[in-house]
């Protein structure tokens, strides 16, 4: 369905899924989470960038300086709130600009634009 890539699924006992990753030219995951977010980072603060995708909270890793390919975006699509748990929206490794990962995290949560 996907062509040639690989993909991780995990669930709760329940049943539930919680978290979806595809692997192929970069990473892309969506996935639930209760209490702090936590990814962990390892750049100079000046490679790191806030911003807003779709309205939501987000933090680039722009790529070193002479190795593309390792932007990495994590959008909060939802903070937990009571019982719902937050919703992370990832893209690791890629090559697309910042931009171009903000439109697919955008598209992922289902963001018109």
């Amino acid at each position: 369905m996907f062509g040639d890539l690989e993909g991780f699924v995990a669930e709760c006992a329940d049943g539930k899924i919680v978290v979806i990753e595809i692997y192929g030219p970069e990473i892309i995951g969506r996935g639930y989470f209760v209490g702090k977010p936590i990814v962990h980072y390892e750049a100079p603060i000046d490679r790191l960038k806030l911003l807003t995708v779709g309205g939501k909270s987000a933090i680039a890793q722009l790529p070193t300086p002479g190795f593309p390919g390792d932007l990495r975006l994590n959008v909060i699509e939802r903070f937990p709130d009571g019982n719902q748990p937050g919703i992370l929206v990832g893209i690791t490794n890629t090559f697309k600009s910042l931009d171009e990962a903000a439109d697919l995290a955008a598209r992922i949560m289902g963001v018109q634009r």
